[in-house]
């Protein structure tokens, strides 16, 4: 598998914009790059590298046509079966999405691309849903020119609707889908708000208990919605019911790493547990290796740590 960083003239990696002009600021972002690379590396082997038999081995195929733009970071399956890939066209961090349209067979390895309508503002590390309607909502971005703004995409029309100020910078806040359809808005911070599709509107929600910032939020199979406190050991869920954050059990391992003190990301299991992990990454890409996956029980109170060391060597 072929893996593309943006690499300067130099051969270093390179530097996103970041809010200040330091060697800190462009040690950061090169980190988050690398981090979301070996992030993919660490998926590959944990889904591939596994004893237990999965049925019939896969085949990696490229598509026959190469998309118009250097992908930007995001990849998403609509509902109506095509992929939108952000890229970093259309100015700023990118404003521009590629999509891959399967043919008539339903083949995305022969299927079409074509470019979006640009976005209102150009945004990146960002929050996203597919709404039920089949329309995508962005917001935030860590960096961009979308930090405190939002925006929604109709695949029909192939327009870009704001959304009202959601009176706070998102950043690179999470989101998630609430049983209403509404979307959960957070922020790099302890505030949330609630968007509401039909009217396009955002109303006030419960806060955080404690700072929700580089963390990953994972919704369980009761709704409720799982993250681990940033820089600490302790978690909570937010309970869509009771419109409550309440205390989850204390995380055996930290997830969060000593440089840029952020979470890997994290899934839902098949069997309704969630899965985490971070990494640990130095400046030298092939000088990685993970400290621990953690699984987090389905009532939320059960862990199992996951030792994947032995698993990256090699790579």
């Amino acid at each position: 598998m072929r893996i593309d960083l943006p690499v300067s003239k130099s051969g270093s990696c390179a530097a996103a914009p970041v809010r200040e002009n330091s060697a800190a600021g462009r040690l950061g972002s090169c980190r988050k790059q690398l981090k979301a690379a070996a992030g993919v590396l660490l998926l590959l082997v944990l889904l591939m590298g596994s004893n237990h038999s999965f049925g019939q081995v896969g085949t990696w195929t490229p598509v026959a046509n190469l998309a118009p733009d250097a992908n930007g970071g995001v990849m998403i399956l609509m509902s109506d079966g095509t992929v939108l890939c952000k890229s970093r066209s259309g100015g700023g961090q990118g404003k521009i999405w590629d999509k891959l349209t399967p043919n008539a067979s339903g083949s995305y390895i022969n299927g079409t691309w074509s470019q979006t309508a640009p976005m209102i503002n150009d945004r990146l590390y960002f929050s996203s849903q597919v709404l039920r309607d089949g329309r995508l909502y962005v917001a935030g971005g860590e960096y961009g020119a979308g930090g405190a703004a939002g925006e929604v995409y109709n695949p029909i029309t192939n327009a870009w609707t704001a959304t009202p100020a959601p009176g706070m910078t998102i950043s690179d806040g999470n989101s998630e889908i609430l049983p209403d359809g509404k979307v959960l808005q957070g922020q790099a911070g302890f505030s949330n708000k609630i968007w509401d599709p039909t009217t396009n509107t955002y109303a006030a929600a419960p806060s955080c208990l404690r700072w929700d910032n580089e963390a990953a939020w994972v919704k369980l199979p009761d709704n409720s919605i799982l993250f681990l406190d940033n820089y600490g050991p302790t978690s909570e869920r937010f309970i869509p019911s009771t419109g409550t954050w309440v205390n989850d059990a204390v995380c055996p391992v930290a997830l969060f790493d000593p440089f840029g003190f952020e979470a890997g990301a994290g899934f839902l299991l098949p069997d309704g547990r969630a899965f985490f992990w971070v990494l640990r990454v130095l400046l030298l890409i092939t000088h990685h290796r993970a400290q621990a996956a953690l699984v987090h029980g389905r009532l939320g109170q059960a862990y199992q740590v996951h030792r994947v060391r032995q698993m990256l060597q090699g790579l």
